[in-house]
């Protein structure tokens, strides 16, 4: 018989810790240097959501209000944000900074993610605590291929952020590559 969904998981959980707990032990070669604090963020905020890799736990809340699901649309992991989504993870839900995870792909250039999370329901204008949209965040890094999807999806262009922006706005300051075209499709939007 083969084994059950829930089972591989948890199996992939540990193995997962394993192989964190392996690179922790490692962390003081690292020490003083700057990655040494994100290198032990990382590792203890996926410790704190390996748990939840079973579905069972969808709604389970790391640091800052952080999901399972907004980890794995910051992975690209669209098998496991459907998962979720399919166990009650809150599509809509937001962080401790009122980031969702559209945003979490959207600001880790995850393509694949954001087309998952915009076909299970996702609300593409959920601004964080500083008013910012997954557009915005894609027009402010210059990711065309992010705000030709985000638009072509209904993300509203008008929304302004805490400081009184729009994507467009944003995108003007932006110094990266794709701003210039992300400019032309806001203004066209």
């Amino acid at each position: 018989m083969a084994p059950s969904m829930s089972s591989r998981r948890s199996a992939r959980a540990v193995g997962i810790c394993a192989t964190l707990l392996v690179a922790l032990r490692a962390l003081p070669v690292f020490v003083g240097t700057p990655q040494s604090s994100r290198l032990a963020e990382r590792g203890a905020q996926t410790l704190r959501h390996a748990d939840a890799l079973n579905f069972d736990n969808a709604g389970a809340l790391g640091d800052g209000g952080t999901t399972p699901l907004m980890l794995a649309s910051h992975n690209n992991d669209v098998s496991e944000i459907r998962g979720y989504v399919e166990n009650g993870a809150d599509i809509n839900g937001q962080d401790a900074y009122g980031w969702t995870a559209v945003r979490y792909a959207v600001r880790s250039r995850n393509y694949e993610a954001v087309e998952a999370l915009i076909e299970m329901g996702a609300n593409l204008n959920l601004q964080s605590n500083t008013g910012r949209t997954p557009l915005m965040s894609a027009a402010a890094n210059g990711c065309s291929n992010m705000v030709k999807l985000l638009l072509k999806s209904g993300a509203n262009t008008k929304v302004k952020n805490t400081s009184g922006m729009t994507a467009y706005e944003i995108s003007m300051r932006g110094g990266e590559t794709g701003c210039s075209e992300c400019r032309k499709m806001l203004e066209a939007a």
